[in-house]
């Protein structure tokens, strides 16, 4: 065991706690445990990336990778209607235009072609992995719901019921 000298070789003192019980020896939370969360910062361009239906992402893949900028210019319109961003709606178009219009731009030294292809990629990727948590949340909800009982179907026949009358 590791252990500190402070005021000499007579007087030593552990550098870790010992745990005074068996019980004590495994971990509890306690008021002392701080629980950290961490977010990494996205730029605007990011965080203006659409989630769109897949379609729709495989669209605007093809676009971009073929004439670059054209598939970014279509996902800020998909944020009106179909998709969404980290970002609010109108935000968010003005960013992908902005991103379109650079892409365009900057295609002739091939750095728009290659941000156009990252963004095709990110437009499928986002799109896969949304709808993949979607069928882990309604395979989540369905296995609650199986232990209720079932609906009413109409082609059984309905339950009797019999009221007797209380006199």
């Amino acid at each position: 065991m590791a252990t500190s000298l402070e005021a000499g070789p007579s007087t030593s003192r552990p550098l870790v706690d010992q745990p005074q019980h068996k019980a004590a020896s495994h971990r509890m939370v306690s008021s002392r445990d701080v629980i950290i969360s961490v977010k990494e910062k996205q730029s605007p361009f990011r965080e203006s990336v659409p989630c769109m239906p897949f379609p729709l992402a495989v669209l605007c893949a093809i676009l971009n990778i073929f004439i670059p900028g054209s598939g970014t210019f279509v996902s800020a319109f998909s944020v009106f209607c179909c998709g969404f961003s980290e970002r609010r709606p109108c935000s968010a178009f003005g960013w992908n235009i902005l991103a379109a219009f650079l892409q365009l731009l900057t295609v002739i030294i091939l750095v728009g072609w290659i941000w156009s292809i990252h963004w095709g990629i990110m437009f499928v990727t986002l799109s896969s992995e949304y709808h993949h948590e979607r069928l882990k949340k309604n395979r989540r909800s369905t296995r609650v719901s199986t232990s209720s009982p079932p609906p009413y179907r109409d082609d059984a026949s309905p339950p009797e019921i019999t009221l007797k009358s209380v006199d």
